[in-house]
């Protein structure tokens, strides 16, 4: 009498075993499926610097963003900070977006113009310059 309800215990926890097997292969494919297909989108601008001058204290730049990437920017701000001749001090800097784009999505393959005017303080004979952001890698192109 005692042998069928051990072998009956026994079945149970055999399916359940089977059961949790089955369960954990399941949950192990839906989680390693998600991370094989699951890829980041990258996002990064192009800068072509169109013009770039000096003058009376005041530093323009002109250049066409275009996202390159293949992932929508938001609002993709673009900053300009303007160098003494050695690198060394920081003395100005100013934020800019491409047309259209601010509080606006700037999709893959589109381009937009951006403008940049600084006042450089102390007006002097030269300076360095150079473009950041933050958004998506930068990607520039000097003339």
């Amino acid at each position: 009498m005692n042998e069928p309800t051990g072998q009956k215990i026994k079945n149970h926890s055999w399916i359940w075993t089977i059961i949790i097997v089955i369960a954990g292969v399941f949950i192990s494919q839906s989680f390693l499926s998600g991370c094989l297909t699951s890829t980041s989108l990258a996002r990064e601008i192009t800068l072509k610097v169109s013009g770039v001058s000096y003058e009376y204290g005041f530093f323009k730049a002109t250049a066409i963003a275009t996202n390159t990437g293949d992932a929508d920017i938001f609002s993709p701000s673009i900053t300009l900070q303007v160098w003494d001749s050695e690198n060394k001090v920081k003395l100005a800097e100013t934020t800019s977006w491409p047309a259209g784009t601010l509080f606006k999505n700037f999709e893959p393959g589109e381009s937009a113009a951006a403008e940049f005017i600084v006042s450089v303080p102390g007006g002097p004979s030269q300076v360095k310059y150079k473009f950041l952001c933050d958004d998506a890698r930068l990607k520039v192109t000097k003339p």
